[in-house]
């Protein structure tokens, strides 16, 4: 549940992510911080890490935050947004944001399995039924290249 408030305009907020990029460096996949609530995921972590996938493990009406799925959506010309799988966005969350980011997404629900070929140089992305005790796959997507 790190944060990544920018501006730390908040009381109470710390940004903790943008002192972490120097540390973790570029990554090929993450899950969101925070649920990707709207105190967390500020645009240079998400830049700085420049992930191919991201996982939101977003469950209620308030996630993804209206700010972390700007980012996640939007790219400008160094950098492209990533692919992005929502475990589960609610359907008032959908309207809220609007189908320019909902329309962006690669999956708005399921259970997200990353799968990781030998040799790590690529990986796949399923999207499972999670509304049965089968968790058939709805879809595939990838090859993603490990960089």
């Amino acid at each position: 549940d790190n944060t990544g408030r920018e501006g730390d305009d908040l009381p109470g907020g710390r940004d903790t992510e943008t002192p972490m990029v120097s540390a973790i460096g570029q990554v090929d996949a993450m899950s969101l911080d925070h649920h990707g609530n709207r105190d967390a995921n500020n645009f240079y972590f998400l830049r700085s890490l420049h992930p191919q996938v991201v996982v939101a493990q977003t469950w209620c009406s308030d996630q993804p935050g209206q700010e972390t799925a700007h980012h996640l959506s939007t790219g400008t010309p160094s950098w492209n947004p990533p692919d992005v799988f929502y475990l589960f966005m609610q359907a008032q969350t959908q309207i809220t944001l609007g189908p320019w980011i909902t329309r962006s997404a690669k999956s708005l629900e399921g259970h997200i399995v990353i799968r990781v070929m030998p040799g790590g140089k690529e990986f796949y992305v399923f999207v499972l039924n999670d509304t049965t005790h089968t968790l058939l796959v709805k879809n595939r997507f990838g090859p993603y290249r490990s960089e």
